[in-house]
């Protein structure tokens, strides 16, 4: 995923906002078979729109970051035996 940059279409607000395109998160949902992930809201008609619910993402990133900083820690680790 490549978080973009956008200004909303017919606002009178100037402010950048930051976010992820929908329909790339669906297609990295379906490649890694996620079929069930709540933050992805698919429109359902003509009128409807992609969207999505960032704070499904929270817990999803903090054991992302656990797990690779669990990575870092072990290949210090062995950095450190193979130093010595």
């Amino acid at each position: 995923m490549k978080p973009k940059k956008y200004n909303w279409k017919n606002s009178d607000n100037s402010d950048s906002n930051y976010g992820i395109v929908a329909q790339d998160l669906e297609s990295i949902l379906e490649k890694h078979n996620c079929c069930n992930f709540s933050g992805l809201y698919k429109p359902c008609n003509k009128d409807d729109k992609y969207g999505i619910n960032y704070s499904q993402f929270i817990p999803i990133l903090i054991n992302s970051i656990q797990q690779l900083s669990q990575q870092v820690n072990q290949l210090n680790e062995r950095i450190k035996i193979l130093e010595n």
